[in-house]
């Protein structure tokens, strides 16, 4: 579809946005904008003297066709703020009542086209195209204007950059205040499905698992969502031909897999469905307790709408606990992220544990206060007692029965 432009802030530089259209077209930043976690990734923070400098991307001039699409937020104010534009070619802004404008000039005539005034701190979807004939503005999937386009390209004016986050003519002004979690600007001309496929490509549905015990999936595992021994399988996965992305593939598609719902992979524990949200192809921005491990980057599968990162977790507990203060596990615990900023504290292992029960504690914290696991009447490695002293120092013990212990493993 041409892309020219993608900036999606996932590389977390504040000094340079990068573009993942491979056009090679990153942004200079000025006035140092923020960082910060947003909806479905990193997004910037525009507090009203930043921008971004992408250069003359000529493919975004004298062309028949064009297109943007931008996720983000505004704040509320009575002036006229730019979000991306090319000067004397086409922009894009928030007016002074909170109505956001797409305007270009072409060969014939100048378009305006305007939405309904937007509310401030809500993530929009905002699309804009021009086909050469018709013009639209599209937000969250819902065309608010579109206006006949006339004749001719787009105004070739040479030598203007492109800019993000305020309006540059020789000097920055009208700079923005809110939120961008996304940009991207297209030589073509996209309809309104096609807004629509991004959009549902943004949010994803992840099941947040471990995969440092397991294998990634394979094409044609069964994923159950049941516990009963057996289970029912709720889908399966496939490779989508070509693409390195695993798909899920509901076995009734009028039943997808729905938060909290547990599920496991043939040959694996139950764990819990979570919703979270993310872009499909780009490394998943998970709880602590996943990158603790160094596993941030994750298979992810997709149906269009829902994508899914590996599943499976070895033992048969189900959930993560994090504790500031004395605790004894149970048979549903299986990862607890001890935090003894406050001083240091026991996590003690149940007195009546089941055959191979495994547990993976971690201490969280940085300062010196010790973590003490205590095995509760039975040894752990020969002591009554194991310590954590170290930020990150885990421990991943199993039972076993017919020697009364933990081990360490």
């Amino acid at each position: 579809m041409s892309l020219q432009l993608h900036t999606t802030f996932s590389e977390n530089d504040s000094a340079t946005f990068r573009d993942y259209s491979t056009k090679g077209n990153d942004g200079t930043t000025i006035g140092g904008p923020a960082l910060e976690n947003g909806d479905i990734g990193k997004r910037v923070a525009w507090a009203g003297t930043e921008a971004s400098n992408h250069g003359d991307i000529t493919a975004l001039e004298g062309v028949l066709e064009f297109s943007f699409f931008w996720v983000g937020q505004i704040a509320s104010s009575a002036s006229i703020e730019y979000i991306a534009h090319k000067e004397g070619v086409w922009t894009f802004y928030k007016d002074a009542s909170d109505k956001l404008v797409f305007d270009f000039t072409n060969t014939s005539k100048k378009i305006t086209l305007t939405s309904s005034a937007q509310t401030a701190g809500t993530t929009l979807y905002v699309g804009g195209a021009s086909n050469g004939t018709l013009s639209r503005l599209w937000i969250s999937g819902t065309t608010e204007d579109t206006d006949s386009t006339g004749a001719g390209n787009l105004l070739t004016t040479t030598g203007n950059d492109v800019v993000q986050g305020a309006r540059f003519n020789g000097g920055y002004s009208n700079h923005f205040t809110g939120k961008t979690e996304e940009f991207r600007a297209y030589s073509s001309a996209l309809g309104g499905s096609n807004f629509t496929a991004i959009q549902n490509n943004e949010k994803g549905f992840y099941v947040v698992m471990s995969s440092i015990f397991d294998p990634d999936f394979q094409d044609g595992d069964l994923i159950y969502n049941s516990e009963t021994p057996l289970g029912d399988v709720k889908a399966v996965v496939t490779l989508a031909a070509g693409s390195g992305i695993y798909k899920l593939n509901p076995v009734d598609a009028s039943a997808p897999v729905t938060d909290g719902m547990m599920l496991k992979r043939a040959g694996h524990c139950w764990d819990t469905a979570r919703q979270q949200v993310g872009r499909v192809g780009e490394a998943s921005l998970f709880p602590y307790f996943e990158t603790l491990h160094g596993v941030s980057n994750f298979t992810k599968l997709t149906d269009g709408t829902q994508v899914v990162t590996t599943i499976g977790e070895k033992g048969i507990g189900k959930r993560e606990v994090t504790k500031t203060a004395n605790y004894t596990l149970t048979d549903n615990d299986v990862k607890c992220f001890a935090d003894a900023t406050s001083g240091a504290i026991t996590i003690t292992l149940p007195a009546f544990p089941y055959l191979r029960k495994e547990y993976e504690i971690v201490k969280f914290d940085s300062t010196s206060n010790a973590v003490t696991i205590d095995g509760n009447g039975s040894n752990i490695n020969g002591s009554a007692t194991q310590d954590l002293d170290i930020q990150f120092d885990s421990i991943r013990i199993s039972y076993h029965d017919s020697a009364g212990a933990w081990y360490v493993v």
